[in-house]
């Protein structure tokens, strides 16, 4: 096992969503 080619197993992980950042995000005003 290498630790340079670990990765998370495919969609395990899913980005982050940057709410709250202005309404051209898609995710404004209303956020959570």
């Amino acid at each position: 096992m290498k630790l340079n080619t670990l990765q998370p197993a495919k969609g395990s992980r899913t980005d982050a969503k940057r709410v709250g950042r202005g309404i051209g995000s898609g995710l404004g005003k209303t956020c959570g």
